[in-house]
C-alpha cells in the first residue's frame, strides 16, 4: 500500500490531469451526453468533485473521530480486492440501483476549476490525518465493508484515478459521434 503521502501526490497529478483537460474542453464537448446514455464530462467532473469534497472526507472523518462506525471490522470480499490491486477494475461500474442518488447536474468548466483547486487542498488537509490514524476505528462502504480513515483516503485516490478510463471513453464518443 502507498504511504498517505504518496497517495496524496498521486491525487494531486490526478487532478491536475483534470483540471489540464478542462482548457482543451469547450461547452458542447463538456456537456455532450453519449449515444449509449452515459454521463456528460460536465456530470462526470460533479460526479469526482462532490465525491472529492464531500463524500470521501467526511466519512474519513467519521473514522477519525469514531462515530457513524464500529471499532474493527473487515472488508467486504469485492474491498480485499480492489485494495489488493490498488485500483478499481478497468470495466465500467453499475452503482445497485438502491444505492444510486440523483444523477448529477453540470455547472460550468469555470466553477470545476475552483472545486478542483479545493480537492487538492482537501487532500493536503487529509494525508497527515490519514497518516496519523491508528486504524482502530471503521466506518461501512457499501460493498467495500468497513473502511479506516487511511483507507478512506486511499479510497479518494483510487476513486478519482479511476474515473479518468471515463473521461477517455467520453473524449472518444464525442470525437466519433460528432463527426
Amino acid at each position: 500500500m502507498m504511504t498517505p503521502d504518496a497517495l496524496r501526490q498521486s491525487l494531486e497529478a490526478t487532478i491536475e490531469h483534470y483540471r489540464d483537460a478542462l482548457l482543451r474542453y469547450d461547452d458542447a464537448q463538456f456537456y455532450f451526453e453519449p449515444a449509449d446514455g452515459g454521463w456528460s464530462l460536465g456530470q462526470l467532473y460533479e460526479h469526482v468533485t462532490a465525491a472529492g469534497l464531500h463524500y470521501f472526507p467526511k466519512r474519513l472523518g467519521y473514522a477519525l473521530e469514531a462515530r457513524n462506525g464500529q471499532a474493527g471490522g473487515q472488508l467486504s470480499e469485492v474491498g480485499q480486492h480492489i485494495f489488493a490491486a490498488g485500483s478499481f477494475p478497468d470495466a465500467r461500474l453499475k452503482i445497485p440501483e438502491a444505492l444510486q442518488g440523483p444523477e448529477p447536474v453540470a455547472r460550468s468548466r469555470a466553477e470545476y476549476a475552483v472545486l478542483l483547486d479545493e480537492m487538492t487542498e482537501m487532500a493536503r488537509r487529509l494525508a497527515p490525518l490519514a497518516a496519523a490514524d491508528a486504524g482502530d476505528y471503521a466506518v461501512f462502504h457499501p460493498p467495500l465493508g468497513f473502511l479506516t480513515a487511511a483507507q478512506w483516503f486511499q479510497l479518494l485516490e483510487m476513486h478519482t484515478r479511476h474515473h479518468l478510463r471515463q473521461q477517455q471513453r467520453l473524449e472518444t464518443a464525442y470525437a466519433t459521434e460528432r463527426c
